[in-house]
């Protein structure tokens, strides 16, 4: 299955980093904020795959998962789930997805 894909706007990037930070009280009343990078990886993979539709019921069902980012993860060998986060990253502009965790922790 070929994959179509397109980058996102900062906008959902923006959106995707809040959904994968959390914030924490800790020690002294300091905020602790927390970046899940595999969770916003598989995020941003995700929205950035147009074709197939990932969030297609019928292809999860066929697949049995209920999410976009499960279905990526059992629709692909690692290997091949690898190469794609890695197309997905040049599509955005970034060069790893280890340079989008250090932006988003940075904000």
């Amino acid at each position: 299955v070929p994959f179509v894909l397109a980058p996102i706007d900062a906008a959902k990037d923006e959106q995707l980093k809040s959904e994968c930070s959390k914030q924490k009280l800790g020690k002294g009343g300091k905020v602790d904020v927390s970046f899940d990078s595999v969770a916003y990886g598989r995020k941003m993979t995700v929205a950035t795959i147009k074709e197939p539709n990932l969030h297609s019921k019928e292809l999860q069902d066929s697949y049995g998962v209920m999410s976009g980012e499960e279905l990526l993860t059992v629709m692909l060998l690692p290997g091949e789930y690898a190469r794609l986060q890695k197309k997905i990253q040049d599509v955005n502009g970034f060069k790893s997805f280890d340079d989008l965790e250090n932006d988003a922790k940075n904000e």
